[in-house]
């Protein structure tokens, strides 16, 4: 197999050229070449392979991804706000929705599917504390310096929590009736 790749007179790459010939005999077996275009800022925008429709990129201003489309066909869209954030993203029959807070943190996303919705809490550090979705909750702990020092995970059915593996300095935690200084070579997760 061979790939050859051709450049425009900017230095970006405008094609690629995939060639695989027999091992004995040279024949060529299969080719397929792919190019690629820009737009007026420099931007890759659009692939063209070998007798399939273009795969174009949608962007605005210095280059956000506004959607993408295979021909004719919508693949994404992408709704934005005033600061560049991704607030509603198409797909298909899909619809996910996301929310902020006033500091800017991830505050909710939500599929058109209730199974896949997400609240996200955070406390006044910061940090993220919470993970809520219908099927689980996940609980964030903070030691006083800010580390993470546990995950707990409560479904409908059961709640466990699971300890973060290291200590208070960056170390995986010893196993229990083992010499000061001695850890696991391999902490099971």
């Amino acid at each position: 197999m061979a790939v050859h790749y051709g450049y425009d007179s900017k230095g970006r790459l405008a094609s690629e050229h995939l060639t695989v010939h027999h091992p004995q005999t040279n024949e060529l077996l299969w080719q397929h070449e792919t190019r690629h275009a820009y737009n007026a800022q420099g931007l890759a925008n659009r692939c063209i392979p070998d007798s399939l429709p273009a795969v174009e990129w949608l962007t605005y201003g210095s280059g956000w991804l506004a959607g993408m489309k295979l021909g004719d066909t919508p693949l994404v869209d992408f709704t934005r706000d005033r600061l560049h954030r991704e607030t509603l993203r198409s797909f298909g029959r899909y619809e996910l929705t996301t929310a902020y807070t006033p500091a800017g943190q991830l505050q909710r996303q939500h599929l058109n599917s209730l199974q896949y919705d997400r609240d996200y809490t955070w406390n006044d550090n910061g940090e993220l504390i919470r993970i809520s979705s219908p099927r689980q909750t996940r609980s964030y702990s903070y030691s006083t310096t800010g580390r993470l020092t546990g995950v707990s995970h409560h479904r409908s059915e059961s709640g466990y929590p699971h300890p973060v593996c290291h200590g208070p300095g960056g170390q995986p935690p010893a196993r229990p009736g083992a010499a000061p200084g001695q850890h696991p070579q391999h902490v099971a997760g």
